[in-house]
């Protein structure tokens, strides 16, 4: 297996058990389109108007050869795209300026780093204040994180070994993206993990959610010993189940609005 990607010059690595190796740079020619595509749908940037016809020709064209490439456009760049008049230029060079205030959670999604998901993304980033604080942590560090194993914490360590990446990074911070943690300004419930199984009566899944993001505390998908309650439903599933024989604290969706009420003083109960 070779050590540097052919392509870009970037770390290669294989997983074990995988018989395909893997670049790693953020910038790879090879998988650009692919890349700038990810970091530009919803659930990452958020950057409408960003879709595969537009990505094609900015990379074809040799107008975007990096991420950071997309915050140098400008409307004579846009509007020399085919199809593309000055109004769907400024429109979408306005998403683009957006995009800047996403946060961390949703820069790291967008990054693309292998394992890293939605909920990964958000649980480094309540961990972290800064991407700086997260290129520096350790292993044990990470791994001390709810929903962060071995794999998820290699990736990540992998990742921000990568000089390039560093260097894209920095492009991108001089281009004014935000890379700090938007946790929550509460912290009643800092450090507290939730899991929910079953359905609530007043409150939909997410929502009940939120709130719990909202005062500082984490959702967890599945029930370890780190669990500190289960909210349990109607017709709970299997994490009802192993909450019992983990020994960790079940509430009903009773007991769970009465302690969002005594940490919010606003919700009514």
């Amino acid at each position: 297996m070779p050590e540097r990607c052919p392509e870009c010059g970037s770390k290669v690595v294989r997983e074990e058990g995988e018989a395909v190796s893997r670049c790693i740079g953020s910038n790879c020619p090879a998988q650009l389109k692919e890349t700038i595509r990810h970091y530009a749908s919803r659930n990452a940037m958020d950057i409408e108007g960003l879709g595969d016809a537009v990505v094609s020709q900015l990379v074809d064209r040799g107008l975007v050869k990096g991420i950071a490439d997309i915050y140098s456009l400008d409307i004579d760049s846009l509007t020399g795209l085919e199809r593309y008049g000055e109004k769907s230029a400024r429109n979408l060079l306005e998403q683009i300026a957006r995009s800047r205030e996403r946060g961390l959670d949703r820069f790291l999604y967008g990054l693309g780093i292998r394992h890293i998901g939605r909920a990964a993304a958000e649980s480094l980033a309540s961990r972290f204040d800064d991407i700086d604080e997260l290129t520096g942590a350790t292993k044990e560090e990470l791994t001390e994180i709810d929903g962060i194993g071995n794999i998820v914490a290699d990736s990540v360590i992998d990742y921000f070994s990568e000089q390039s990446n560093i260097e894209m990074i920095e492009q991108l911070k001089k281009a004014g993206i935000s890379m700090v943690s938007s946790r929550p300004r509460s912290s009643a419930l800092s450090g507290r993990t939730f899991v929910f199984t079953g359905s609530l009566d007043e409150y939909a899944r997410t929502e009940a959610g939120e709130l719990v993001k909202s005062l500082g505390g984490k959702i967890g998908s599945n029930v370890t010993k780190k669990t500190d309650f289960v909210v349990a439903g109607k017709a709970p599933g299997s994490k009802l189940e192993e909450a019992r024989k983990l020994g960790v604290k079940v509430i009903d969706e009773a007991e769970f609005k009465r302690l969002i009420a005594e940490k919010k003083p606003d919700v009514v109960t």
